[in-house]
């Protein structure tokens, strides 16, 4: 499926969406119980609804997004910056892109995201 960019969102692009894709939520939503960079897998996409999972492990929760509200609401996460990591613990391998231009906190936020340092990789 293939929607719009969010035109009140300078960030926001043109998007195909398919299921297994990483999304991150873009802002807090109380109708829609999200929290502003709560990460999520998209299940299934419909007309009507896109389906998301949520990227916690511990939670087995599905929710249905209106397909006209999503890129309100969210960004592709294929990429994320270190600064939206915070808070995340990743349980699988994940690349460190700039590492030369990051200062010592930015580092160690990055480095700290892993529990296994094995996961880490450097560019």
């Amino acid at each position: 499926m293939n929607l719009k960019a969010y035109v009140y969102d300078e960030n926001s692009q043109d998007v195909s969406l398919l299921p297994l894709m990483p999304v991150i939520a873009r802002m807090t939503s109380d109708e829609y119980n999200i929290m502003n960079n709560e990460t999520f897998t998209i299940k299934k996409v419909s007309e009507e609804f896109i389906t998301l999972t949520s990227a916690d492990k511990d939670s087995i929760a599905c929710m249905d997004i209106p397909t006209e509200d999503f890129t309100k609401l969210f960004h592709i996460a294929f990429c994320i910056t270190c600064h939206k990591s915070q808070g995340e613990t990743y349980n699988h391998p994940y690349t460190i892109h700039e590492w030369n231009k990051m200062d010592s906190r930015l580092k160690y936020v990055a480095l700290s995201r892993a529990t296994q340092k094995q996961f880490i990789n450097l560019i």
